[in-house]
């Protein structure tokens, strides 16, 4: 269990590639004496924006205005010294989102998050592809027209050929929601990337192993059986993400697991620092 020892978290606040505040909860040399950084952050398999509340006690002067600025963005890092910090989150700041309150001698910033809220919101595509034009194609070019890096597409996916064309108009989400059920694939947006699978299947590059969870490696108190599955806490593990594997350890539900749904509870002085999981079994994701 050492290698859960030493509570790490780091927030970065800014604009798209230009240089902006970073807040770290240690110091350089690992030890607890940096800022106290909490935050919820909750992931989904869904084809919705991931989103997250992030709060930083006693941040410099400007921190506010920052992350009220149009098209802030902000990263969340977290993990333990033996490691360090691994990626959790990255998102846009929601409008309004930002706020600060007084709690005693403290100044607490809070701001909410929607992973590439843009992206799904606010992207529009109105374009004719002439035929053929396969599924391949028109993922990659929805992927560019929300602003998404080009996604890895399943090796195995039924890429279909639209021999007469395809057209797509309005809201680029919809016209990926349509193009995926017919090639049997579901996507959704991980970090500002967007994630194609195969229904049932774990996704690529999310977790190429299952992610073994027992007690040894930070599984909290008991499983419990859901509808289709599973639920457990685990100590905060940021390999466990949706549409990635879990090989949970446990007498009466142990088995390999399609991981549905992920919060990260951390708070680094001290307060939560868990993962919760909600996972079915590969049977009912197929």
């Amino acid at each position: 269990m050492t290698a859960f020892w030493g509570r790490m978290v780091r927030v970065r606040a800014g604009l798209a590639g230009a240089l902006g505040l970073e807040w770290s909860s240690t110091d350089v040399s690992g030890r607890p004496e940096g800022m106290r950084l909490a935050a919820n952050i909750k992931l989904t398999d869904a084809a919705e924006p991931d989103t997250a509340t992030v709060q930083v006690w006693n941040p410099e002067a400007g921190a506010l205005a920052i992350l009220r600025s149009k098209n802030t963005s902000v990263m969340i890092e977290a993990g333990y010294l033996e490691g360090g910090p691994s990626l959790l989150f990255v998102g846009d700041v929601e409008p309004d989102g930002a706020a600060s309150r007084r709690d005693g001698p403290d100044i607490i910033v809070e701001a909410k998050l929607a992973d590439s809220r843009l992206a799904f919101h606010g992207a529009r595509l109105y374009e004719e592809f002439a035929g053929p034009v396969r599924t391949s194609d028109l993922l990659r070019r929805l992927a560019t027209a929300m602003g998404l890096p080009t996604p890895t597409l399943p090796q195995d996916m039924q890429d279909l050929t639209y021999g007469r064309g395809y057209a797509v108009s309005g809201l680029a989400r919809r016209a990926l929601d349509a193009i995926c059920r017919d090639a049997g694939v579901r996507w959704l947006v991980q970090q500002g990337q967007m994630v194609v699978s195969k229904i049932g299947a774990p996704a690529i590059g999310v977790a190429s192993v299952p992610v073994w969870v027992t007690p040894d490696t930070g599984l909290v108190g008991s499983p419990t059986r859901e509808e289709r599955g599973v639920g457990f806490v685990s100590l905060l593990n940021p390999m466990l993400r949706p549409r990635g594997l879990a090989l949970l350890g446990a007498a009466d539900l142990g088995g390999i697991y399609l991981i549905k749904a992920v919060e990260h509870r951390l708070d680094s002085a001290g307060g939560d620092f868990y993962s919760e999981v909600h996972a079915v079994t590969m049977e009912a994701a197929a």
